[in-house]
């Protein structure tokens, strides 16, 4: 087996979006990017935050665990994958990364 890469990612999304739809979005949003190359990945709670002074949104960060059967991945792959993650949340769910 070879070793797993742990990343966090912060979105700020409007506080309309529950934490079960940012997870499963980006559960679903990877798994659809990460098959064509073979990674494997879960995504994990981190923390909720709403600041006092933005009642509209909440930061949800979550880490991501990637791998791959048969090679070690590199920094830059999962990088490259969370630039595209955090692209297509800002589409769906009007989402910064943070």
């Amino acid at each position: 087996r070879y070793p797993s890469l742990e990343q966090d990612i912060t979105l700020k999304v409007p506080v309309d979006y529950s934490y079960g739809q940012v997870v499963d979005f980006v559960s679903n949003t990877l798994d659809k990017a990460s098959q064509p190359a073979g990674y494997q990945g879960s995504v994990g709670p981190l923390d909720i935050f709403q600041s006092l002074s933005d009642e509209s949104h909440k930061n949800v960060t979550l880490r991501i665990v990637m791998s791959h059967p048969q090679r070690t991945l590199t920094t830059q792959e999962v990088n490259k994958l969370l630039d595209k993650l955090a692209a297509e949340a800002k589409t769906s769910l009007e989402a910064d990364r943070v």
